[in-house]
């Protein structure tokens, strides 16, 4: 086994060789894009992209999207292996380095691992819905003081039940101060 390389990427994949392998890890996913839900376009835009390769093979991919939603998908026939972890760490790590005040994500209710590693790097969930027939987490994670304002801000919206357009004005508030 070769030794195990991480690459960040600030905005966006711009190098066209590891594009092409993006794009060669993402057609041969499998099960995997059916928990992640993550197109090949939104990869290739992040915001905030870490890429775990191994003698030349991309094993797994975490990035931040607009939003500042987080992704995080390993080959099936590497995971097992931390590196959905070692990945998920990193991004967090650079986040924190980029100026994020939190990031967050849905994870499968039923994607124990995934929930577990979660809770252990200290996320926590803002709330649990339904999606596409499938039970998932919105799991949250405050980087910074302002982190910790704008997670109970998201809570309390969730559970008043905030109208749209109240919801689309914090979206505007949120852009104009670059969280999104």
């Amino acid at each position: 086994m070769g030794f195990m390389d991480t690459t960040v990427f600030l905005k966006g994949v711009e190098n066209e060789d590891l594009r092409r392998k993006i794009e060669v890890f993402y057609s041969s996913l499998t099960s995997e894009l059916d928990t992640s839900g993550i197109s090949l376009a939104e990869i290739l835009q992040c915001r905030l992209l870490i890429v775990k390769e191994e003698d030349g093979r991309i094993l797994g991919i975490s990035g931040v999207l607009t939003g500042n939603y987080t992704f995080d998908v390993v080959k099936k026939e590497y995971q097992n292996r931390k590196i959905g972890r070692v990945l998920l760490e990193e991004l967090v790590k650079w986040a924190q380095k980029a100026g994020y005040d939190f990031v967050m994500g849905n994870t499968l209710v039923s994607n124990v691992k995934i929930n577990r590693i979660c809770r252990e790097m200290g996320w926590r969930v803002l709330y649990t819905s339904v999606l596409g027939g499938r039970e998932h987490y919105l799991q949250f994670n405050s980087l910074n003081w302002r982190g910790v304002v704008w997670g109970c801000v998201l809570k309390i919206l969730w559970f008043v039940r905030t109208p749209n357009w109240l919801v689309g004005l914090l979206s505007k508030m949120l852009k104009i101060l670059r969280l999104t």
